[in-house]
């Protein structure tokens, strides 16, 4: 969603990044995962959004790669 809401992405960004996405698992937000989103938002001060992508991937033991500095402090430091 945060990809795809970039408000500068052309048509053709956005059909590779759609094309990638269709080919990828989604997972939902269990309470295991809000847990953790919680403990890394009053823990690491992450943003909510931060804290749900890093406890998605703490929860279902996936290596999380990213370029958001934020969300690399929530999850790391």
């Amino acid at each position: 969603m945060e990809v795809l809401g970039w408000s500068e992405i052309t048509q053709q960004q956005e059909a590779v990044i759609t094309e990638l996405l269709a080919g990828m698992k989604y997972l939902s937000v269990t309470e295991a995962v809000e847990n953790a989103a919680i403990r890394l938002c009053r823990t690491r001060k992450a943003k909510l959004p931060d804290a749900i992508i890093a406890a998605t991937a703490q929860v279902n033991e996936l290596e999380l790669l990213t370029l958001d500095d934020e969300l690399r402090k929530a999850i790391i430091d």
